[in-house]
């Protein structure tokens, strides 16, 4: 089978709109907020998120306290303080709204804890099972825990999560970027992986994680020059950082790649 090719057009109008800026999401939610940092998602990254798409809701002093014990550092929370409040504009799932959020947003701060700096990932799993069980109808708490999943193996699981988070919000990146990493690992769905990122590269065009995510399969895919262009994206986009829990699963996509890349040869 062939290898599926992005053509140079496609790359450029992304680099385009990623240098126009970021698309304007809706504010994000407390139990967003949460679940990146529960996640492993850095502070400077959930920042710079804050930054671009504002927050549905007004930080109080608990809430701030209680991203202080998760592992928020001082950055982050000078950035929530001071983030645009667009309350005419809620998130799918506003935690304010209902006991079920709240009690979801309770577990997040408790997995958090369990998984801070990304070492416990197994002990706080418990957690994000309980977050996604108390509130079912929010598309971050299935996204959360499929990240969860995915980073102990449990891949069927994770991959589940991602599709219910999608189910819920079709425009929602993250889904659509973690599915993608995650089914990039099995032969036979690398259509599908790139498809997905490919749609989370054009929702979130300046995510330079989902520009890595996307040339990191491409590789696999055996479209090197597919690939070496989305690289120069993200490079121009954010320089040499890449988040901690991209670096994690651009290592498994190569080891990936090594093993199945003659398969999809053309």
């Amino acid at each position: 089978m062939k290898p599926f090719f992005v053509t140079s057009l496609l790359m450029l109008s992304s680099l385009t709109f990623a240098l126009n800026g970021p698309q304007r999401g809706k504010g994000l939610s407390q139990i967003e907020v949460t679940a990146l940092l529960a996640t492993g998602s850095t502070s400077d990254r959930i920042a710079k998120r804050v930054q671009d798409r504002g927050l549905n809701f007004t930080p109080n002093d608990a809430f701030l306290k209680s991203l202080q014990e998760d592992g928020a550092d001082d950055s982050l929370l000078t950035v929530l303080k001071s983030a645009q409040v667009r309350p005419d504009e809620p998130s799918a799932a506003d935690p304010t709204s209902s006991a079920k959020d709240s009690e979801a947003l309770a577990h997040l701060h408790r997995a958090a804890q369990l998984n801070r700096n990304n070492f416990h990932p197994r002990e706080a799993e418990p957690e994000f099972r309980l977050a996604a069980a108390a509130d079912p109808a929010n598309p971050f708490v299935h996204v959360a825990l499929g990240e969860i999943l995915a980073r102990i193996g449990t891949d069927d699981e994770a991959i589940v999560e991602f599709r219910a988070a999608l189910n819920l919000q079709p425009d929602l990146a993250d889904a659509h970027l973690q599915l993608g990493s995650v089914l990039v690992k099995n032969p036979t769905q690398h259509r599908e992986a790139l498809e997905q990122l490919q749609q989370a590269v054009t929702l979130s065009p300046s995510d330079s994680g989902a520009h890595y995510s996307l040339a990191d399969a491409l590789d696999v895919n055996g479209d090197k020059q597919g690939a070496a262009e989305q690289r120069k994206i993200a490079e121009t986009l954010r320089g040499s950082f890449v988040p901690k829990r991209i670096r994690v699963g651009r290592s498994e996509e190569r080891r990936v790649g090594k093993e199945c890349r003659s398969r999809w040869s053309p």
